[in-house]
């Protein structure tokens, strides 16, 4: 039974690509994709209709490796062997976030109110305060041990979730006048589950003990707890994932957005679609995010429970991982409910025109769900700013940025008509020594632009 354990961690790494279109987000010609992060931003947009075809953006990290790409591409090239790359410590932490954005549109309702519908399909991991010398220590099982060890977890937690979700967005003109104006916007998501795991340590000891003359023969051995879940999307006797649906649930996403307009004399001319012309002075953004959970019924668990039980070190040897475990102790295996918190995240930002066609963009993404809540997947908050050149069909910008664990980051972002492309740790990943992260985003839509019509102003009688 415990080669599921094996398949387990096949099934985490199937998913292990990998915040979301970063850089683009902040742009006034975002469109959808802004929506996704804000749903006040569907309201006040300077696009008739914004429909995406297909957008992919992947973000990995880890805090236990700094990873040389230039050496990855080498034969026989291996992370672990290489000591320069370890950054071990007594909590470690992972990171993987995939988001697919399918076939999605926004456009105007009315003069006040505008909608959007998206499809998106997710996938993230969350491994927590696992220590790094533990997994040292595992990886190098089969190498000549000369001195006893021993090393105890006191709590680590893996959570992955993979989903498809629907959203309908509304967002609404609240207030607006000269100077100042005010929307809301929401998002509900119906929510899809296609499979999930989670796995956890709790004072969970491994150690080698030398032959001494009280303890004989040189023994392996482990004591404390360890367990994990899947769902049904995981076939256990054929050791496969198959992404289907197994969960379902509901969610939402709540934000505003604040304009303060540049003062301006009177002219000749006055434009009446606002929207097209963003010269405004500051626009302030507030959301969160993916409050909700995904709920799967029927999950397999199998808990294991090792009384500090030892094995021979070369029977340890002779014998795989899995088939040692099995020997060491016996798993209770159960049937029961499991509820996947969605990532949560509070994201605030401000936005300046510093000059015609240059911005200035500051904020955080802020992860709601802390590192020792069970059973939830998060984001690793992020604060950053994001400078950028703006025009109707171009945006070139670039992201300076520090990620929880992961450190800091930069990147540049492109749109050109159609397409977006962007990754937040190009420049860090390609001039650095060695990076903790990385990822990449691509994109293809159709923008529709509103038209900037003038009209002369009234002239005053004599």
């Amino acid at each position: 039974m415990t080669k599921n354990l094996h398949s387990l961690l096949l099934f985490i790494s199937s998913v292990a690509f990998g915040q979301s279109f970063t850089g683009l987000t902040t742009d006034n010609y975002a469109g959808i994709h802004g929506v996704i992060v804000n749903p006040a931003s569907v309201h006040n947009s300077p696009y008739r209709t914004d429909i995406n075809l297909l957008s992919v953006s992947i973000l990995a990290g880890t805090d236990a490796f700094d990873v040389d790409f230039s050496k990855l591409g080498d034969d026989g090239y291996d992370l672990f062997d290489d000591e320069s790359a370890k950054k071990f410590t007594e909590n470690n932490n992972a990171y993987v976030n995939l988001d697919i954005l399918g076939p999605s549109f926004m456009f105007k309702a009315s003069k006040k109110s505008s909608i959007a519908f998206t499809s998106r399909v997710r996938g993230m991991i969350n491994v927590n305060e696992l220590k790094g010398n533990l997994v040292d220590e595992v990886e190098n099982i089969d190498d000549e041990f000369e001195e006893s060890f021993r090393v105890t977890e006191d709590k680590a937690t893996a959570t992955v979730n993979n989903w498809a979700e629907i959203g309908f967005t509304y967002g609404r003109e609240i207030f607006t006048n000269d100077r100042h104006s005010l929307n809301v916007g929401i998002t509900a998501k119906y929510l899809m589950g296609l499979g999930a795991g989670t796995a956890e340590a709790n004072d969970l000891t491994v150690f080698y003990e030398t032959g001494t003359a009280t303890i004989g023969d040189e023994e392996f051995g482990a004591s404390g707890n360890a367990a994990y879940s899947v769902s049904q999307a995981y076939d256990v006797d054929e050791e496969e994932f198959n992404p289907e649906v197994d969960g379902s649930g509901f969610g939402f996403d709540i934000g505003f957005v604040y304009e303060l307009s540049k003062k301006k004399e009177d002219d000749k001319t006055k434009a009446t679609c606002k929207a097209c012309k963003r010269d405004y002075a500051l626009k302030v953004g507030l959301a969160i995010t993916d409050i909700g959970k995904v709920s799967y019924d029927g999950v397999r668990k199998e808990n294991y429970n090792f009384g500090n039980t030892t094995i021979n070190r070369d029977t340890f040897l002779d014998q795989d991982i899995f088939t040692i475990i099995e020997d060491l102790t016996d798993p209770e295996i159960t049937t029961e409910d499991l509820d996947i918190k969605l990532p949560t995240a509070l994201r605030l930002n401000a936005d300046f025109q510093a000059i015609k066609r240059l911005y200035i963009n500051a904020g955080i993404n802020q992860s709601l769900i802390g590192k020792d809540e069970e059973n939830a997947n998060r984001i690793f908050s992020e604060y950053y700013v994001a400078p950028r050149f703006e025009t109707k069909v171009l945006t070139l910008g670039t992201t300076l940025m520090t990620r929880e664990n992961l450190g800091f980051a930069w990147g540049a972002n492109l749109r050109l008509g159609p397409l977006v492309i962007g990754s937040s740790t190009l420049f860090s990943g390609l001039f650095g020594d060695g990076s903790q992260q990385a990822d990449a985003y691509v994109g293809l839509k159709i923008p529709v632009y509103r038209r900037l019509k003038e009209k002369k102003a009234k002239k005053s009688k004599k």
